[in-house]
């Protein structure tokens, strides 16, 4: 069986809320999801069907993906051509049986910037970017408290031209880290290069280094 992103659950009831699955970019554990389909959360055979997933990239072109239905009644998708870039996709599943569309369903894949081994992050200017921030402790996950935040900041010198504060609410369980996003008018920020760190900020107000100063390059959009 190939590798995949995580088994997940799509539901074809049209009324259910459209779920977001993350991947990271160009990462090889991140080429295949595997998804059980439901209805209405009861799995349903879709054994003599076949399947193909539309994403829809950020410039608004549409990527077609032909699946796999295993012998267990689940579908397989490769994603290999669908993260090798930083965006959010809107993908919509078609069944589609006897050349006819039989159900669809919608869902999103966020697909994570892979960030180099030194942590350095670039950017363009005015572009969203997503990443996910992993604290460990003595080689194990760790998760903030109620009471904790994870602080990034980005700084010019000494001052601080971009802050985001993370809980345990942007924390991303099948990444084992948090997710820090940026939006278009948060890097809004004139090409150069700045440095960043995150901190965790404890529950008495004092400060613990997770990422010391590091590389925040921004260029030119």
């Amino acid at each position: 069986m190939a590798e995949y992103i995580k088994k997940t659950e799509i539901d074809f009831n049209a009324e259910y809320p459209a779920q977001t699955i993350f991947a990271k970019q160009l990462d090889e554990s991140s080429r295949y999801l595997l998804a059980e389909p439901q209805l209405d959360g009861n799995k349903f055979d879709v054994r003599n069907c076949t399947a193909k997933l539309y994403a829809k990239r950020n410039d608004d072109t549409v990527i077609i993906v032909n699946s796999t239905v295993t012998d267990d009644g689940d579908i397989l998708f490769e994603l290999t051509d669908l993260i090798k870039n930083p965006e959010t996709l809107k993908c919509d599943v078609k069944l589609i049986y006897e050349n006819k569309v039989l159900s669809s369903c919608l869902f999103y894949i966020k697909v994570i910037r892979t960030i180099l081994l030194s942590n350095k992050i670039r950017l363009i200017q005015n572009t969203a970017y997503s990443d996910i921030i992993q604290v460990k402790n003595g080689g194990i996950y760790y998760q903030l408290s109620n009471a904790e935040k994870l602080i990034f900041a980005v700084k010019n010198g000494s001052d601080i031209i971009l802050q985001k504060e993370l809980t345990n609410s942007n924390y991303i369980e099948d990444e084992n880290g948090y997710l820090l996003s940026l939006n278009s008018a948060e890097t809004d920020i004139d090409a150069g290069i700045y440095y960043y760190n995150v901190t965790i900020l404890r529950e008495d107000n004092e400060r613990e280094p997770i990422i010391t100063k590091t590389e925040f390059i921004v260029e030119e959009g």
